[in-house]
């Protein structure tokens, strides 16, 4: 009783409204908490689509900041080298590094210049004008390797700041992603020791392998430096294999990222630590450990181009989710609005649609559907209306069956048979293919209906019929009850002598059959006369209906139970005769 009391003025409401003020407050009352939710996802969406979209930008420069790490660590090598020797081999070799290492800053500058903040760029500026005039040690000529190497690496210790700020204004160090997560923080904050001390053992070994000397001091050196790369690779090694186990899909290990620092300590351990004498070709040396660094500067590009394209594809998958959820925003807001429309046009049109088609069935077309297309109560009306059509268009297609049906036999009757032949020869005179006609006639029916009663008569004449059906079996062959104990097959598209086949077949099969009536045993004979023509008038309807007749009138006089066949132009030559 209360939830009625509660419902009654909301019913009374609803009651005094059409239906399109109806839908309208229900629209409204989803319409707003809906509008909410969509503003609140496309806040969202928005926010992670520029952060992925930052993230894939930020990733491009990264490789760009890689490709000048990896030149000014070149350049510093080639430096310090040329400044611990008086050889011109590294003189001329410093200049290549610097050419290469400006072309590097000119690319990067360019890829960054609409990119990235003030900041940033003033970097690259104050590069660029230091590495035309490093600051090395002046007037410290005498200063050892070690600290000479201090002094130019700054340089690459500068660049690094610089490529972690470049980072943290992409945002690439809240990627979502774990292992890009931990990969990113690696390349940013333990590789960069490791380069160092890479760059030490490529430096100290090339320069005492070029004197041809190691003193206490130099050993001390290549000892720390050999130390020092042994604990890089533990820990980086440590961390590496921590990103590879969270993909349970990848079957790799860390050692092969730690293969190329495993053979720049072999490489110090061969031709430096473990020697009487040092006798290694300088230039070997060189290359080799710089082949040794490239190789893990190439790991670590791929790595980075791998966690580029999940970046990238994540871009996309962001796009794609907004482009979604605008469109489908755009097709609510226009199927609301189409709703509320077409609520009205619908019941409007259904409702005229079943007046309309009731008019028509009431005026006699009973093919006209009264199905509704909506599946609310009026379908029920229109279900039941359409019902209705149908039994009247069945009872109506029974009657008509029983006009053109002959009751005993089953075959179609007399006025039937005239209407198909006629309609036949039309199609024949269009085409200019032939008709066939075949005439039967129960030999001594009188007899039969004599002897065993007109039950008996009736009988055979269903026998015959049902013989007539096995015969005409195309759909467009007609069997009819020509009359009494006559018969007759209209086959469309047939000769002369395909019909004198179908007749004698016909014949021989009735009269190779019985008939059981009672307790009697009839034997059956039929005559048959066939005629086949390609009408050139509608008037040859007559002459095929007399050929046939006068061909089955033949058969009666040779002695019946036999078919014969007469051409129409045969008739007309006796006819002219």
């Amino acid at each position: 009783m209360l939830l009625k009391n509660i419902i009654k003025p909301f019913y009374k409401l609803m009651n005094r409204l059409d239906y399109a003020s109806k839908f309208g407050v229900v629209m409204f009352l989803f319409a707003a908490p809906l509008f909410v939710v969509l503003l609140q996802l496309f806040i969202a969406s928005n926010t992670q689509l520029k952060q992925a979209r930052l993230h894939s930008e930020g990733m491009a420069a990264m490789l760009q900041s890689q490709a000048l790490l990896t030149q000014l660590e070149k350049w510093r090598d080639i430096t310090v080298l040329n400044f611990v020797t008086t050889d011109s081999e590294f003189s001329h070799r410093q200049q290549l590094a610097l050419d290469e290492a400006q072309q590097t800053l000119s690319r990067v500058k360019r890829f960054l210049h609409d990119k990235s903040s003030p900041p940033i760029l003033h970097y690259l500026d104050k590069l660029s004008s230091e590495l035309d005039n490093p600051s090395i040690a002046p007037g410290m000529e005498g200063i050892t390797i070690e600290l000479v190497y201090d002094n130019v690496h700054r340089y690459v210790e500068e660049a690094y700041d610089w490529q972690r700020q470049l980072a943290t204004s992409y945002g690439l160090l809240g990627i979502p992603d774990g292992r890009s997560f931990r990969a990113m923080n690696i390349f940013l904050y333990d590789a960069g020791d490791t380069y160092e001390a890479f760059g030490r053992a490529r430096v100290f070994g090339t320069f005492f392998l070029h004197t041809g000397f190691i003193d206490s001091s130099g050993t001390y050196v290549i000892d720390k430096t050999y130390s020092k790369l042994e604990k890089e690779a533990e820990s980086i090694g440590s961390k590496l294999q921590s990103i590879i186990a969270m993909d349970a899909l990848s079957t790799q290990t860390s050692d092969i990222y730690l293969s190329p620092i495993y053979g720049v300590m072999e490489l110090m351990d061969e031709q430096l630590i473990q020697v009487t004498a040092i006798q290694a070709p300088w230039r070997d040396y060189f290359e080799s450990a710089g082949a040794l660094r490239d190789t893990i500067r190439e790991m670590e590009q791929g790595a980075l181009y791998k966690i580029k394209s999940m970046l990238t594809l994540a871009k996309r998958e962001r796009e794609q989710d907004m482009l979604l959820l605008q469109v489908s925003t755009l097709v609510l807001i226009t199927l609301t609005a189409l709703l509320y429309t077409g609520f009205y046009y619908s019941v409007k049109k259904t409702i005229t649609h079943l007046v309309d088609s009731a008019e028509a069935v009431a005026g006699g077309d009973l093919d006209r559907t009264m199905h509704t297309q909506t599946r609310d109560e009026l379908s029920l009306l229109g279900r039941a209306l359409d019902h209705m059509r149908e039994q009247l268009k069945a009872r109506q297609a029974h009657l008509h069956q029983i006009s053109i049906t002959d009751g005993l036999s089953g075959l179609y009757n007399r006025t039937y048979f005239d209407q198909v032949l006629r309609n036949e020869t039309h199609r024949a005179l269009r085409g200019k293919h032939p008709l066939a006609l075949i005439l039967i006639d129960i030999d001594h029916f009188k007899s039969i209906n004599d002897n065993y009663g007109h039950q008996a008569g009736d009988a055979c004449i269903q026998f015959v019929a049902e013989q007539l059906k096995k015969v005409a079996k195309r759909a467009s062959d007609t069997a009819a009850r020509y009359g009494g104990e006559e018969f007759a097959i209209i086959l469309p598209e047939s000769s002369i002598d395909d019909c004198f086949d179908i007749a004698e077949a016909l014949r021989k099969v009735i009269q190779q059959s019985t008939v059981e009536y009672n307790e009697h045993t009839i034997t059956l004979t039929v005559s048959c006369g066939v005629t086949s023509v390609v009408p050139d008038s509608t008037d040859q309807i007559n002459d095929l209906i007399r050929t046939a007749d006068e061909a089955l009138y033949q058969a009666k006089r040779s002695g019946r139970n036999c078919t014969r066949h007469k051409p129409i132009e045969q008739v007309k030559d006796e006819n002219s005769a």
